[in-house]
């Protein structure tokens, strides 16, 4: 499961502003003066953007890298809507199964690994049935 990160940006009394120090080198040297720090923000580390990286590689393994080469076998209910879809390898392996259930303004797509991994798209419609937007939990 995919934990977001909430970011905030670093807010200071004086952004950008800095100090000069004369080296005997000849060089300079920018000290930061911000003042108050009002927020502290969030850092950017290698574990923030790591676990972006895993996320990315996580979705894209379970949109994608999955199903390369499978065939899919899907159920329908009596109105002819798929309820499931099953992912198999030539072997006849389920890789991954997808779990639908509907309502008169949202599908929800339930997609679960062999692994127990699993993504929930959300896809949701007005009341005339236009799509709206798609949530992905």
């Amino acid at each position: 499961m995919y934990n977001k990160t909430l970011w905030k940006d670093r807010i200071v009394e004086k952004p950008r502003t800095y100090q000069v120090q004369n080296n005997s080198d000849g060089t300079i040297t920018l000290i930061p003066t911000e003042g108050t720090i009002v927020e502290a923000g969030t850092p950017i580390t290698a574990y923030n953007l790591n676990k972006i990286e895993d996320g990315i590689y996580r979705a894209r393994h379970l949109f994608v890298d999955s199903i390369d080469g499978t065939i899919q076998y899907p159920t329908y209910d009596g109105e002819g809507n798929i309820t499931k879809i099953e992912h198999k390898d030539a072997q006849n392996n389920i890789l991954r199964t997808d779990t639908f259930t509907y309502t008169p303004t949202l599908i929800t797509e339930t997609r679960t690994l062999n692994t127990g991994e699993t993504l929930t798209l959300k896809y949701h419609f007005d009341a005339n049935g236009n799509y709206l937007r798609t949530e992905v939990i």
